[in-house]
């Protein structure tokens, strides 16, 4: 059995080349093998290529530069550095969130928590070297977000400052909504009330203002409807026209009217 020669040089074998001299396309070079091992009787047949792929399983279709995620870490000035160009985060970023996500799209960047909890948006700038600014990102809410608390505890007579200091440290982004909705439940209820309501979630490590509304809410629905008290006084039970003796007639009469004889 003859042993069939490998691949010759170019300049040798013109086959490989075009007529005009010049090499052949990349398409071309791929399907090579097939095309020598077919010119020297080694590919009798190609069940055994088309049985392979059968096994094989086409990749997932996934748009390129669509909805992913890059993480930066924020900067000491609260900014971030993307294509570069800073674009700033909300004042205390550094420290409470020193690292975050951005969603590219377009013409806009949005930037995430690690938790995936929405920080910001900006839009994307052409240039380089810019720096992309939000004028809210300058203010300092802490200090107004302080008082509110304060103010909430002194009206619940300091007994729920542990629940107060857990909320905010769990929603740092929603404290302010947290507050409010607080301040709301307290003009609608009582105050013992919602001591008893913050009570049970601290009991059960619950740090939500929005449980504290369902448990109001929940034990107002379970409470018994109070009757409304009577006043016997008001009713004029000495009038005459209240004391009226009806008529009495014999049971032949009804069984008449039944058609009974």
């Amino acid at each position: 059995m003859s042993i069939p020669a490998p691949f010759e040089p170019a300049n040798r074998n013109h086959d490989f080349l075009n007529r005009n001299g010049g090499f052949r396309s990349p398409e071309w070079w791929l399907r090579a093998p097939e095309w020598w091992l077919s010119k020297s009787g080694l590919l009798a047949q190609k069940e055994p290529e088309y049985s392979e792929k059968e096994y094989l399983r086409p990749l997932p279709f996934t748009p390129e530069n669509q909805g992913y995620l890059i993480q930066r870490r924020v900067r000491k000035d609260n900014t971030i550095l993307y294509n570069s160009n800073r674009y700033t985060v909300p004042l205390g970023s550094y420290h409470n969130n020193p690292e975050v996500l951005l969603e590219i799209d377009d013409c806009s960047l949005r930037i995430f928590t690690i938790f995936h909890e929405p920080l910001c948006e900006h839009r994307l700038s052409s240039g380089k070297g810019n720096l992309i600014q939000n004028t809210n990102h300058l203010r300092d809410r802490s200090t107004a977000l302080d008082q509110l608390q304060q103010d909430l505890d002194e009206k619940l007579h300091h007994e729920a400052t542990e629940f107060l200091c857990k909320v905010r440290a769990d929603k740092p982004r929603y404290g302010r909504d947290q507050f409010r909705l607080l301040q709301t439940l307290i003009d609608s209820y009582n105050t013992n009330q919602v001591l008893d309501a913050i009570s049970f979630c601290s009991n059960n490590q619950l740090y939500s203002t929005n449980l504290v509304r369902d448990y109001l809410e929940h034990q107002q629905r379970v409470k018994s409807p109070e009757l409304p008290m009577i006043d016997l006084s008001q009713i004029p039970v000495d009038d005459p026209k209240y004391h009226i003796t009806t008529q009495k007639r014999p049971l032949e009469v009804y069984a008449k009217v039944g058609g009974k004889a």
